[in-house]
């Protein structure tokens, strides 16, 4: 599943492993919460984003169970990479990139 995590909270965190999720994915554009909130169009979607990643990984029952934080690379967020690497380490999920 992939989601920009604007409606996940403890409980329906835990409700989507117990449906039987095995990897859930959340877009994060930007290292910076006032880029990504500007790319998005919404303020507060950057803390939505790693709220929601930070509870995914929490609740996950199994190291099996897989929270991947995501991005799109583009022209303005390639010099973000290494940042956005080391905030999914901080919050103990993965990082994927997807190039356009």
């Amino acid at each position: 599943m992939i989601t920009n995590g604007w409606f996940i909270n403890k409980e329906n965190a835990r409700a989507l492993w117990s449906a039987g999720l095995q990897e859930i994915s959340v877009s994060v554009d930007y290292a910076n919460a006032a880029r990504h909130d500007t790319m998005r169009g919404c303020a507060g979607a950057f803390e939505k984003a790693t709220t929601a990643l930070r509870l995914l990984h929490d609740h996950r029952p199994a190291l099996r169970n897989r929270v991947h934080m995501i991005s799109v690379l583009m022209d303005d967020n390639i010099e973000e990479i290494e940042k956005m690497i080391l905030l999914a380490k901080e919050l103990g999920v993965t990082y994927m990139v997807k190039s356009i």
